[in-house]
């Protein structure tokens, strides 16, 4: 919790000061607010980042398991080709016209 508070002073702080760099600007003060603002994010997520990267190296745990890009090449192809076919097929099924299928609602 105090960390949380601590954090919350820093970034209070941080707006306070932009809000007076952006002051002294004049006409250029939305783009000044952006940047100041964009860049405090950035360094929020990489800090976030960095603490989580910490956490899950101490407590001994590591990311989920990779897959080869072979495997990956080869489900999407499989899901690719399978949504083909399902256009194709009704394709044919509309020139008979007695059957309702819809493949649009199984490829998406």
């Amino acid at each position: 919790k105090e960390d949380m508070e601590d954090l919350r002073k820093q970034i209070q702080r941080e707006v306070e000061e932009t809000r007076g760099v952006a002051e002294k600007l004049g006409p250029r003060r939305l783009t000044a607010r952006l940047s100041c603002a964009l860049h405090r994010f950035g360094k929020l997520i990489m800090k976030r980042i960095i603490i989580s990267r910490r956490k899950w190296g101490g407590a001994k745990l590591h990311g989920p398991p990779r897959k080869l890009v072979i495997d990956c090449l080869f489900s999407g192809t499989g899901a690719f080709l399978t949504m083909l076919a399902l256009l194709k097929m009704n394709q044919s099924l509309q020139v008979d016209g007695r059957i309702g299928f819809d493949a649009g609602w199984y490829t998406s």
